[in-house]
């Protein structure tokens, strides 16, 4: 905050990365909300141009509030700004699977296992997503690729469905 009290009002373009800085800071302190925001300023002084990971960060700290929608929207926006990272369709599908939206969580996470076959993650997600819809049998399947993987999650969440 004393760093950025020394720019003029509005902030410039200049102090961007003190304000992501900030953020950083307010997310380590488990101040999610306050964090969010100093990415929605960084973003609006970055005029947009930022990065697939910077979206990513901001889901992550949106998940933790709760903002669905929006967390929804900037793993979307990752995911089209690196279409090759396993990590960001996994976290689609978890975000989709949040909302309510199984068919898309699905997509995503087969997604995730194309451009990663060996993701442990992608395979428990899709299993949790399919058992969702009422393929106990498939589920199971997915979530039994994701424990020979070496998912540690994936062997509770195949034994709550039995």
């Amino acid at each position: 905050d004393s760093a950025l009290s020394t720019f003029p009002t509005p902030i410039p373009p200049t102090a961007a990365h003190i304000v992501l800085m900030r953020g950083n800071t307010k997310a380590q302190a488990e101040m999610y909300r306050e964090a969010v925001q100093d990415y929605n300023i960084y973003e609006h002084l970055s005029s947009g141009q930022v990065s697939a990971k910077f979206y990513y960060d901001r889901e992550q700290l949106e998940m933790k509030c709760r903002m669905f929608p929006n967390a929804l929207n900037d793993i979307e926006r990752a995911a089209k700004l690196a279409p090759n990272e396993p990590i960001f369709r996994a976290e689609e599908a978890v975000v989709n699977y949040r909302v309510g939206q199984i068919e898309e969580a699905i997509t995503a996470a087969k997604e995730a296992i194309r451009l990663d076959a060996d993701f442990p993650d992608a395979y428990r997600i899709l299993g949790v997503c399919l058992d969702q819809k009422g393929e106990k049998s498939e589920a199971k399947k997915y979530l039994q690729i994701a424990i020979e993987k070496g998912d540690q999650l994936a062997a509770g969440v195949l034994e709550k469905m039995q």
